[in-house]
């Protein structure tokens, strides 16, 4: 492994080797959860929690995945591409949304958030970063309330949970690069309400 690193970097710096990786996925299984995955993608997450959406211009954490954040770095990546200089050496963008639709599910919060069937069988589970705070926003059928998650225990009879994950890298060189990962967890019921919003991110710039 040190070897390999250390040949890599070599050839890096003598021959201006870039690296550029990107990678989008998204997975409805049909028209109504590519609606929930919509709504999920467009929800205005920067008026429920009153922060800033996912740019390494906003160093607040934590922050959140919506279109704008996908098609910021979406542009960032093209236009490094196009770039023939002060570009980095290696980008490595990656942003997936997996979409679930379940019938009668319970949700539960204690250390992390479990989406359960009735027979309390785990569907999913949404657990604590290890690289950033969660922070939980639930409907109340009228606003959005920030909340803990011993808060959370509901029940619905129609539910779409989109799992949503983006990581964004970039070295410009050894002691240069800018690093962020978000993990996103929706909610949404039968009537294509987001009724849990579980947002985590980390940023860091050397």
């Amino acid at each position: 492994m040190i070897v390999t690193i250390t040949v890599s970097y070599l050839l890096w710096l003598r021959y201006g080797v870039y690296t550029y990786e990107r990678r989008t996925s998204r997975k409805p299984a049909n028209l109504q959860e590519a609606m929930a995955l919509t709504v999920a993608e467009y929800s205005n997450y920067s008026d429920i929690f009153g922060k800033q959406s996912l740019t390494p211009i906003y160093l607040r954490d934590p922050m959140f995945i919506d279109a704008d954040a996908i098609q910021y770095y979406n542009d960032r990546f093209d236009n490094f591409t196009e770039k023939a200089w002060d570009k980095p050496k290696s980008i490595r963008f990656s942003y997936e949304a997996k979409v679930f639709s379940w019938d009668q599910i319970h949700v539960v919060g204690d250390s992390g958030i479990q989406v359960q069937s009735l027979n309390g069988s785990v569907l999913i589970e949404y657990a604590p970063s290890v690289l950033g705070p969660v922070e939980l926003a639930q409907w109340n059928g009228s606003d959005y309330k920030l909340i803990d998650a011993s808060d959370i225990n509901f029940s619905l009879p129609t539910s779409y949970v989109i799992e949503m994950t983006l990581e964004n890298e970039e070295y410009f060189g050894p002691l240069a690069a800018s690093m962020v990962h978000a993990h996103q967890l929706v909610i949404i019921d039968e009537h294509f309400v987001p009724v849990l919003l579980c947002i985590s991110s980390w940023l860091a710039v050397a």
